[in-house]
């Protein structure tokens, strides 16, 4: 599933939601989103965090998410949708520019 923002421009933002399958993981889902630089700041993550969420609440227990150590934008929306860090993963990416470390973190739906 996924949800879109837009704006004047076009697509503000977008998140997506993906069930895993297999009867030991079909309780997780992975959600991956984005926000235009020019749409952050203005509420567009959180509210497509909130429409995934819910979207996911009834079908999967838990949501996980991968976002990069240094994003600390990215990290401070997640916590206030409820998202907690579990883990690293260190040089998760690589780039021209090197390598980037990936914060793992989760969220527990009701059942």
């Amino acid at each position: 599933m996924v949800l879109g923002a837009y704006d004047g421009a076009g697509i503000a933002g977008m998140v997506g939601f993906k069930a895993q399958t297999g009867a030991r993981h079909a309780q997780k889902g992975f959600v991956g989103g984005y926000v235009a630089p020019r749409a952050r700041g203005r509420g567009v993550g959180r509210a497509l965090m909130d429409g995934i969420v819910a979207a996911a609440t009834g079908r999967v227990e838990q949501l996980t998410l991968s976002v990069v150590r240094t994003n600390a934008a990215a990290l401070a929306l997640y916590a206030q949708c409820g998202f907690t860090a579990y883990g690293l993963e260190p040089r998760a990416l690589k780039s021209a520019q090197g390598y980037a470390d990936e914060v793992r973190m989760v969220r527990f739906l009701p059942v």
